[in-house]
């Protein structure tokens, strides 16, 4: 898979996705708050997941997993500063990266790509527009094209500014689920109990149990498609 069509799937959609963050910047139109369920769909591997995106206007929330292996991956825009809280329910633990740390690991992400899961709305990212359609009785714009030689095709949820479905080459991610409106955003608010690790101390504890348990997931921060 190409690194654009590799950005475009993984603003933090798997368990071992990578992070970074780009300053905000200015749109003409305020994406609406809403709390959305998706799964994401593998051909040829079985493999299914599901996983929830929730956002506000300086909040954007991923949660993946069950019980005591959820975790959650807390995105907070303050003015012009973006930061991740990334956070271990089941070890009342939470890492935080700064906007400098994260833009020191490399590649960077917009606020909109956070929150849509796409860079640009589809039109401007050069995807044909080639009909109109419902999709769980919303109305969608089709988009199809391709997308450094990769193939595209997106059910786009003009007034909710988020796809209904992205599929590029063999994975398709599927919104099962949308609310409107404000998210109860509960990372944030739990994240003041836990045990809190700034980024930039996981290098010297090597032998912490938490960091040895969850190392390889806390290391995908440094590292970039």
């Amino acid at each position: 898979m190409s690194r654009f069509a590799s950005l475009l799937i993984c603003v933090c959609l798997l368990s071992g996705a990578r992070v970074a963050a780009a300053p905000a910047e200015p749109s003409g139109e305020a994406a609406p708050p809403l709390t959305a369920t998706f799964e994401t769909v593998t051909k040829g591997h079985g493999a299914r997941q599901r996983w929830t995106l929730a956002r506000d206007a300086g909040r954007v929330a991923y949660t993946f997993g069950e019980a005591t292996g959820r975790r959650f991956d807390l995105w907070l825009r303050r003015a012009a500063e973006l930061r991740l809280v990334r956070v271990f329910p089941g070890e009342k633990t939470a890492v935080e990266y700064t906007e400098g740390q994260l833009r020191a690991l490399g590649t960077a992400r917009s606020w909109q790509q956070l929150g849509s899961l796409l860079p640009a709305h589809p039109a401007k990212l050069g995807l044909k527009q080639v009909g109109t359609g419902t999709f769980q009785q919303r109305k969608t714009q089709r988009f199809e094209g391709e997308l450094s030689g990769d193939r595209v095709v997106v059910q786009w949820l003009q007034a909710e500014q988020l796809p209904a479905q992205l599929t590029i080459k063999q994975r398709t991610i599927t919104l099962q689920k949308l609310v409107l409106g404000p998210p109860t955003l509960a990372p944030e608010a739990e994240t003041k109990r836990y045990r809190r690790i700034d980024a930039a101390d996981l290098g010297d504890l090597e032998h912490d149990p938490f960091v040895k348990r969850y190392g390889s997931l806390l290391n995908a921060a440094h590292q970039h498609p």
